[in-house]
């Protein structure tokens, strides 16, 4: 049953998700406050550590308790149940899938079952979190480490990336052109590293709208740019600038 366990694929959801969950936050409060940075600074005190693990250990009793993550892939199977019918559909219409055959072979296409069971577990993942959330249990809520309702879902990560996950030995051909759809064997001496549902250290935290995907939005509601739309902005614009200048040049 690779549901999603461990719900912990949820993880996941730090890093790569494409699946749009319902607003995390009430109206008016910001989801900058509290974030993953402080839960690392106040869970890494000597005096927290031990509280953290008996944290997580109870959350993870809760979820099996409450068998959320049996429910969550109920929900998963039910909302996917047509999505491989359309995705065949789109295929027989399309040129890019044949093209992408044609410049790099079969194995980079990802299998219909792969595809749906990452779609899956992305789906189950979420709902495991939003269910928590919507109503905290109290072991939760009455935790240093809880700040507000707004707030859960990072908590609730947190203690989520810091679940030991089995190790996978995982063969990889050196001689692949590119990563494997599920983001694995990109690096060859640690293949999981940079693979999707998994944790992985970060310099800076990651920051959505909704704490899981959503992209942020600003003050007034709307979306941000996207940030490499930005970037090519900025550059454009600079080069532009550098080039009128220098040629201006006496």
């Amino acid at each position: 049953m690779a549901r999603c366990y461990i719900f912990l694929v949820l993880v996941m959801l730090q890093l790569t998700s494409a699946y749009i969950i319902d607003e995390a936050n009430p109206d008016g409060e910001s989801a900058a406050n509290g974030t993953e940075a402080k839960y690392e600074k106040d869970a890494g005190d000597e005096s927290n550590t031990k509280d953290v693990d008996r944290l997580r250990e109870r959350l993870l009793k809760f979820i099996k308790r409450r068998r959320l993550v049996n429910k969550c892939t109920r929900e998963a199977n039910r909302t996917t149940r047509n999505l491989l019918k359309q995705r065949k559909g789109k295929e027989k219409s399309a040129l890019r899938g044949s093209y992408q055959i044609l410049q790099h072979g079969e194995e980079s296409t990802a299998s219909d079952g792969r595809w749906l069971g990452a779609l899956r577990s992305e789906i189950c993942s979420g709902c495991v979190v939003k269910r928590i959330c919507n109503r905290p249990p109290k072991f939760l809520r009455k935790n240093s480490l809880y700040r507000n309702r707004s707030n859960c879902r990072k908590l609730v990560l947190f203690l989520a990336s810091h679940i030991p996950s089995g190790e996978q030995k995982l063969k990889c051909n050196p001689d692949e052109r590119y990563r494997s759809i599920d983001g694995t064997c990109n690096n060859l001496d640690n293949p999981k590293w940079g693979a999707a549902l998994t944790a992985f250290e970060r310099i800076e935290f990651p920051d959505y709208g909704d704490d899981l995907s959503e992209p942020r939005k600003s003050q007034s509601n709307k979306p941000l740019p996207n940030a490499r739309d930005v970037s090519r902005k900025v550059e454009i614009t600079t080069a532009t600038t550098t080039t009128t200048k220098i040629s201006s040049l006496p």
